[in-house]
């Protein structure tokens, strides 16, 4: 916590997935991410690798507990939990900024193309 990440004060990171396999059109859930303990300003971004033939849909859920989970919607219900679509192999950083709530968590799922056969996501908050 507080290092610096490329010139930027980073106050919190943390691996959400680790060298993790996805079968093609599967899902897995992240850690999930306390806010409550890192106190952000709101800038977020993740670091995504993958290895493999597919693709992959990162989205996040946000709980008030860190027990049950939902999809975060505007005020219209429209969903807002894009974190990034059909990422190919290879390492990508992300921005995204979720909803307020005590608990976040990504979630990646293979987009019906192939399998993955290793994801790894660090995310980093600001």
């Amino acid at each position: 916590m507080g290092k610096d990440n490329h010139g930027i004060r980073v106050i919190g990171s943390g691996s959400v997935f680790s060298d993790t396999a996805i079968s093609k059109n599967g899902s897995i859930n992240g850690n999930k991410i306390d806010l409550l303990s890192y106190r952000p300003i709101g800038y977020f971004s993740v670091r995504l690798t993958t290895v493999g033939a597919g693709q992959v849909d990162l989205t996040y859920e946000v709980s008030d507990d860190g027990v049950t989970w939902y999809t975060p919607v505007n005020f219209d219900q429209t969903s807002v939990q894009d974190v990034c679509t059909a990422h190919v192999a290879g390492s990508k950083v992300y921005p995204f900024y979720p909803v307020l709530a005590p608990y976040v968590r990504l979630v990646a799922t293979e987009d019906n193309t192939g399998s993955i056969t290793s994801i790894s996501a660090e995310v980093f908050i600001q």
